[in-house]
Protein backbone atom coordinates (compact mmCIF):
# COMPACT_ATOMS: atom_id res chain seq x y z
CA UNK A 1 0.00 0.00 0.00
CA UNK A 2 1.37 3.22 -0.95
CA UNK A 3 0.43 6.36 1.10
CA UNK A 4 0.96 10.19 -0.08
CA UNK A 5 -0.06 13.01 2.40
CA UNK A 6 1.11 16.03 4.69
CA UNK A 7 4.29 15.36 6.05
CA UNK A 8 3.11 16.42 10.07
CA UNK A 9 -0.20 14.26 9.42
CA UNK A 10 1.24 11.05 7.94
CA UNK A 11 4.56 11.14 9.63
CA UNK A 12 3.37 10.21 13.06
CA UNK A 13 1.94 7.00 11.75
CA UNK A 14 5.43 5.84 10.24
CA UNK A 15 7.41 3.36 12.17
CA UNK A 16 10.31 3.49 9.81
CA UNK A 17 12.06 5.08 6.50
CA UNK A 18 14.17 3.78 3.52
CA UNK A 19 17.82 4.70 4.11
CA UNK A 20 20.00 6.08 1.36
CA UNK A 21 20.83 1.89 0.64
CA UNK A 22 17.02 1.25 0.23
CA UNK A 23 17.03 -0.79 3.54
CA UNK A 24 14.16 -0.58 6.30
CA UNK A 25 15.95 1.24 9.44
CA UNK A 26 13.24 1.68 12.21
CA UNK A 27 12.40 6.07 12.86
CA UNK A 28 14.29 7.29 15.67
CA UNK A 29 13.74 10.54 16.46
CA UNK A 30 16.88 12.02 15.16
CA UNK A 31 15.52 10.82 11.93
CA UNK A 32 12.26 12.91 12.71
CA UNK A 33 13.88 15.40 13.58
CA UNK A 34 15.66 15.47 9.95
CA UNK A 35 12.65 15.24 8.05
CA UNK A 36 11.47 17.86 9.69
CA UNK A 37 13.77 20.27 9.45
CA UNK A 38 13.74 19.57 5.59
CA UNK A 39 10.06 19.73 5.07
CA UNK A 40 10.54 22.76 7.44
CA UNK A 41 12.97 24.18 4.78
CA UNK A 42 11.46 23.74 1.42
CA UNK A 43 8.27 25.04 3.19
CA UNK A 44 10.10 28.40 3.55
CA UNK A 45 10.69 28.29 0.13
CA UNK A 46 7.40 28.35 -0.80
CA UNK A 47 6.81 24.53 -1.45
CA UNK A 48 3.98 22.10 -1.28
CA UNK A 49 5.59 19.50 0.67
CA UNK A 50 4.43 15.98 0.42
CA UNK A 51 5.61 12.45 2.13
CA UNK A 52 5.69 9.34 0.60
CA UNK A 53 5.27 6.30 2.38
CA UNK A 54 4.55 2.50 1.52
CA UNK A 55 3.30 -0.48 3.74
CA UNK A 56 3.28 -4.34 3.14
CA UNK A 57 -0.39 -5.14 4.38
CA UNK A 58 0.73 -8.93 5.41
CA UNK A 59 3.53 -7.91 7.79
CA UNK A 60 1.13 -5.72 9.16
CA UNK A 61 3.58 -3.05 10.48
CA UNK A 62 3.42 0.70 10.53
CA UNK A 63 4.16 3.22 7.13
CA UNK A 64 7.68 2.73 5.96
CA UNK A 65 8.80 6.32 4.66
CA UNK A 66 10.17 6.72 1.53
CA UNK A 67 10.64 10.32 0.82
CA UNK A 68 9.40 13.66 0.72
CA UNK A 69 8.29 15.64 -2.58
CA UNK A 70 8.50 19.39 -3.06
CA UNK A 71 6.27 20.85 -5.17
CA UNK A 72 6.31 24.25 -6.85
CA UNK A 73 3.08 25.89 -7.17
CA UNK A 74 3.74 29.50 -7.49
CA UNK A 75 1.05 32.22 -7.29
CA UNK A 76 -0.25 34.36 -10.17
CA UNK A 77 2.05 37.30 -11.26
CA UNK A 78 -0.27 39.78 -10.69
CA UNK A 79 -0.86 39.08 -6.83
CA UNK A 80 2.01 41.40 -5.55
CA UNK A 81 0.74 44.06 -7.03
CA UNK A 82 -3.11 43.43 -6.11
CA UNK A 83 -1.84 43.29 -2.62
CA UNK A 84 -0.49 46.89 -2.97
CA UNK A 85 -3.24 48.63 -4.31
CA UNK A 86 -5.58 46.72 -1.24
CA UNK A 87 -2.93 48.04 1.30
CA UNK A 88 -3.01 51.69 -0.60
CA UNK A 89 -7.14 51.77 -0.57
CA UNK A 90 -6.79 50.46 3.39
CA UNK A 91 -8.08 47.31 2.66
CA UNK A 92 -7.22 44.07 4.70
CA UNK A 93 -6.19 41.14 3.24
CA UNK A 94 -6.20 37.78 4.92
CA UNK A 95 -5.12 34.29 3.67
CA UNK A 96 -7.18 31.25 4.70
CA UNK A 97 -5.94 27.76 3.36
CA UNK A 98 -5.60 24.47 4.09
CA UNK A 99 -1.63 24.44 3.16
CA UNK A 100 1.47 24.00 6.23
CA UNK A 101 2.13 26.79 8.12
CA UNK A 102 5.70 27.68 7.07
CA UNK A 103 4.37 27.62 3.46
CA UNK A 104 1.35 29.72 4.06
CA UNK A 105 3.76 32.41 5.70
CA UNK A 106 6.62 32.11 2.54
CA UNK A 107 3.63 32.72 0.24
CA UNK A 108 1.78 35.37 1.72
CA UNK A 109 6.02 36.96 1.99
CA UNK A 110 5.83 36.27 -1.72
CA UNK A 111 2.93 37.71 -2.56
CA UNK A 112 2.54 41.09 -0.52
CA UNK A 113 0.18 39.84 2.63
CA UNK A 114 2.49 39.77 4.84
CA UNK A 115 5.08 42.84 4.67
CA UNK A 116 6.54 42.29 8.28
CA UNK A 117 8.12 39.58 10.60
CA UNK A 118 5.51 36.94 11.01
CA UNK A 119 4.39 35.92 15.11
CA UNK A 120 3.24 33.02 15.46
CA UNK A 121 -0.38 32.15 18.09
CA UNK A 122 2.07 29.69 20.05
CA UNK A 123 4.74 32.28 20.73
CA UNK A 124 1.96 34.79 21.92
CA UNK A 125 0.08 32.32 24.33
CA UNK A 126 3.46 31.41 25.87
CA UNK A 127 4.07 35.18 26.63
CA UNK A 128 0.40 35.26 27.82
CA UNK A 129 -0.31 37.54 25.09
CA UNK A 130 1.60 40.19 26.64
CA UNK A 131 4.20 39.99 23.93
CA UNK A 132 2.14 41.36 21.26
CA UNK A 133 2.96 44.82 20.71
CA UNK A 134 0.40 47.80 21.78
CA UNK A 135 -0.31 49.24 18.15
CA UNK A 136 -0.35 45.70 16.45
CA UNK A 137 2.18 46.21 13.93
CA UNK A 138 3.01 43.04 13.11
CA UNK A 139 1.68 39.96 11.04
CA UNK A 140 0.21 37.02 12.17
CA UNK A 141 0.26 33.71 11.62
CA UNK A 142 -2.60 31.14 12.88
CA UNK A 143 -2.99 27.20 12.48
CA UNK A 144 -6.24 25.76 12.55
CA UNK A 145 -4.87 23.86 16.04
CA UNK A 146 -4.84 27.56 17.27
CA UNK A 147 -8.27 28.50 16.35
CA UNK A 148 -9.98 25.00 18.29
CA UNK A 149 -7.80 25.21 21.61
CA UNK A 150 -10.56 27.74 22.43
CA UNK A 151 -9.57 31.85 22.20
CA UNK A 152 -10.94 33.92 24.08
CA UNK A 153 -13.25 37.01 23.47
CA UNK A 154 -10.27 39.30 24.46
CA UNK A 155 -7.80 37.01 22.09
CA UNK A 156 -9.93 37.58 19.16
CA UNK A 157 -10.17 41.37 19.60
CA UNK A 158 -6.37 41.18 19.66
CA UNK A 159 -6.08 39.07 16.52
CA UNK A 160 -8.93 41.63 14.35
CA UNK A 161 -6.80 44.43 15.12
CA UNK A 162 -3.71 43.10 12.82
CA UNK A 163 -3.30 44.60 10.00
CA UNK A 164 -1.66 41.38 7.99
CA UNK A 165 -3.22 38.11 8.94
CA UNK A 166 -2.65 34.16 7.76
CA UNK A 167 -4.42 31.16 8.87
CA UNK A 168 -2.99 27.76 7.92
CA UNK A 169 -4.41 24.44 8.53
CA UNK A 170 -7.96 25.54 8.54
CA UNK A 171 -11.55 23.57 8.07
CA UNK A 172 -14.67 24.36 6.65
CA UNK A 173 -15.78 25.02 10.36
CA UNK A 174 -12.96 27.29 11.24
CA UNK A 175 -13.14 29.36 8.01
CA UNK A 176 -16.65 29.62 9.22
CA UNK A 177 -15.24 30.90 12.57
CA UNK A 178 -12.87 33.15 11.35
CA UNK A 179 -15.62 34.72 9.42
CA UNK A 180 -18.23 35.13 12.41
CA UNK A 181 -15.02 36.51 14.35
CA UNK A 182 -13.93 39.74 12.32
CA UNK A 183 -17.50 39.89 11.18
CA UNK A 184 -18.75 40.27 15.50
CA UNK A 185 -15.91 43.00 15.43
CA UNK A 186 -17.41 45.90 13.03
CA UNK A 187 -15.57 44.53 9.91
CA UNK A 188 -16.95 44.54 6.58
CA UNK A 189 -16.11 40.87 5.48
CA UNK A 190 -15.56 40.01 2.06
CA UNK A 191 -14.43 36.41 1.58
CA UNK A 192 -13.41 34.81 -1.87
CA UNK A 193 -13.50 30.83 -2.86
CA UNK A 194 -13.94 28.24 -5.62
CA UNK A 195 -14.43 24.88 -3.48
CA UNK A 196 -17.10 23.40 -1.40
CA UNK A 197 -15.57 24.23 1.43
CA UNK A 198 -15.99 27.63 0.83
CA UNK A 199 -19.21 28.03 0.60
CA UNK A 200 -20.68 28.49 4.46
CA UNK A 201 -17.69 31.41 4.54
CA UNK A 202 -18.82 32.78 1.52
CA UNK A 203 -22.56 32.64 2.54
CA UNK A 204 -21.52 34.22 6.11
CA UNK A 205 -19.62 36.81 5.00
CA UNK A 206 -20.94 40.55 4.29
CA UNK A 207 -19.85 39.98 0.19
CA UNK A 208 -18.95 36.67 -0.62
CA UNK A 209 -16.96 36.54 -4.27
CA UNK A 210 -16.75 33.16 -6.19
CA UNK A 211 -14.70 32.28 -8.65
CA UNK A 212 -16.53 31.69 -11.71
CA UNK A 213 -14.79 28.18 -12.72
CA UNK A 214 -15.49 27.27 -9.31
CA UNK A 215 -17.64 25.01 -7.56
CA UNK A 216 -21.93 25.42 -8.07
CA UNK A 217 -22.25 25.22 -4.75
CA UNK A 218 -19.69 28.45 -3.90
CA UNK A 219 -21.13 30.23 -6.46
CA UNK A 220 -24.65 29.79 -5.54
CA UNK A 221 -23.31 30.84 -1.82
CA UNK A 222 -21.90 33.89 -3.04
CA UNK A 223 -22.94 37.14 -4.03
CA UNK A 224 -20.37 38.10 -6.38
CA UNK A 225 -19.43 36.00 -9.38
CA UNK A 226 -16.03 36.79 -11.13
CA UNK A 227 -15.94 35.30 -14.41
CA UNK A 228 -12.72 35.45 -15.36
CA UNK A 229 -11.91 33.93 -11.79
CA UNK A 230 -9.01 36.64 -11.32
CA UNK A 231 -8.50 38.47 -8.01
CA UNK A 232 -7.82 41.13 -9.32
CA UNK A 233 -11.08 42.31 -10.98
CA UNK A 234 -12.37 43.09 -7.91
CA UNK A 235 -10.34 46.02 -7.67
CA UNK A 236 -12.59 47.51 -10.60
CA UNK A 237 -15.51 46.58 -8.31
CA UNK A 238 -14.22 48.87 -5.72
CA UNK A 239 -12.83 51.34 -7.80
CA UNK A 240 -16.13 51.43 -9.08
CA UNK A 241 -17.94 51.31 -6.10
CA UNK A 242 -16.08 54.07 -4.30
CA UNK A 243 -16.83 56.35 -7.50
CA UNK A 244 -20.39 56.12 -7.34
CA UNK A 245 -20.51 56.74 -3.27
CA UNK A 246 -18.09 59.95 -4.10
CA UNK A 247 -20.92 61.02 -6.49
CA UNK A 248 -23.86 60.43 -4.76
CA UNK A 249 -21.81 62.41 -1.68
CA UNK A 250 -21.07 65.49 -4.14
CA UNK A 251 -25.10 65.31 -4.97
CA UNK A 252 -26.26 65.61 -1.93
CA UNK A 253 -23.88 68.26 -1.33
CA UNK A 254 -25.01 70.41 -4.20
CA UNK A 255 -28.78 69.77 -3.64
CA UNK A 256 -28.58 70.53 -0.07
CA UNK A 257 -27.95 74.10 -0.10
CA UNK A 258 -29.18 74.73 -3.83
CA UNK A 259 -32.77 73.26 -3.46
CA UNK A 260 -33.50 70.90 -0.58
CA UNK A 261 -33.20 74.22 2.17
CA UNK A 262 -35.99 75.62 0.15
CA UNK A 263 -38.11 73.37 -0.15
CA UNK A 264 -38.23 72.63 3.37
Amino acid sequence: MITKGAPDIVLPLCTSYLDAHGRQVTLTEDAIADICKLQERRSNEGQRVLILTERVLAANNGLSVIGLLGIVDPSRVEIPDVMARCKKARIRVFMVTGDFRLRAAAIARQVGVFSRPSWTLAKLLRGGWTGIPPRFTTSLILGGSDLVSGLTEAQWDKIAAYSEVVCARTTPEQKLRIVTGFRERDNVVSVTGDGVNDAPALKASHIGVAMGAGAEVAMAAGDMILLDSNFSSMLIAVNYGRLVFENLKKVIIYLLPAGSWSEL
